[in-house]
């Protein structure tokens, strides 16, 4: 059975983008040494799939540059009647854990679940989050959009590992019971 993997970073108060859906605050050169993708790269070779929400869509369509998962499969969940078009994705209008659960059920690589909260917070509370790798930057926003929407972690969250970078960055892997 395929995974879902949440790569995601936050905040060190885990917000993921801040209270106008911001996220300059992530694009700061400063965090970022030459070479150092945080596991980024080893994420996107296990992963044929992207899921995303509608927001998370719009803001990537806002930045005016190439689609950037366009060598993968990538679903948009919107109830928005007159989506932005992009040839690169596909529009999923029905349920999102049912879909997502057929999706994992499907033979193929993992799939990625790219953003955002409201999203994250349903799957997490449906148990098909099977792995969250979570990147917190030390800064703090103090509201925003939470990580997992209204859902906290689990109390059958296990970390499995924890790396720490030079720049401050905490890199955290939980998986969870299914």
């Amino acid at each position: 059975m395929r995974k879902i993997i949440y790569y995601v970073a936050a905040s060190a108060d885990h917000y993921i983008a801040d209270e106008h859906d911001g996220i300059d605050w992530l694009e700061d050169k400063k965090w970022f040494q030459e070479g150092e993708d945080f596991g980024y790269s080893e994420m996107y070779a296990r992963i044929d799939t992207t899921f995303m929400g509608y927001r998370t869509y719009a803001k990537l369509m806002d930045m005016k540059v190439p689609f950037p998962y366009s060598d993968k499969r990538n679903f948009v969940f919107t109830s928005h009647p007159d989506p932005m078009p992009c040839d690169e994705v596909c529009f999923v209008h029905t349920d999102a854990i049912a879909f997502a659960r057929n999706c994992k059920d499907a033979p193929g690589k993992d799939i990625w679940l790219v953003g955002g909260g409201v999203l994250a917070g349903s799957f997490l509370k449906a148990g098909l989050i099977d792995e969250l790798i979570l990147t917190k930057l030390p800064v703090r926003l103090f509201k925003g959009i939470p990580l997992f929407g209204e859902h906290v972690l689990p109390g059958d969250a296990r970390l499995v590992s924890e790396n720490k970078y030079a720049n401050g960055f905490i890199q955290e892997t939980w998986t969870f019971q299914q």
